[in-house]
């Protein structure tokens, strides 16, 4: 959230979240702020910022590696699919 304090535009954290113990990684916003792709080691979540509502997880079970990067977030307008690019 940013509030403007004395002219100057701060940040602040309304919350936080977590996933199955795991550290996150890499956010990224959708292009209109509906939604908050993070990863969790090698998941890939996508929630809702504004209630923390988790949508949906991805997991890659055959890779030794972490999830890096989340390049992209892109939905449809009815929300009933989500694709995400890592």
């Amino acid at each position: 959230m940013f509030v403007a304090e004395k002219g100057v535009m701060v940040w602040r954290c309304e919350s936080v979240g977590f996933f199955r113990s795991l550290p996150a990684g890499d956010v990224s916003f959708s292009g209109d702020g509906s939604l908050l792709a993070v990863t969790f080691g090698p998941t890939l979540t996508v929630w809702v910022p504004e209630t923390n509502l988790l949508k949906c997880s991805l997991t890659e079970v055959h890779s030794k590696e972490n999830l890096r990067y989340v390049v992209k977030v892109l939905f449809t307008s009815v929300m009933s699919e989500v694709k995400c690019y890592v």
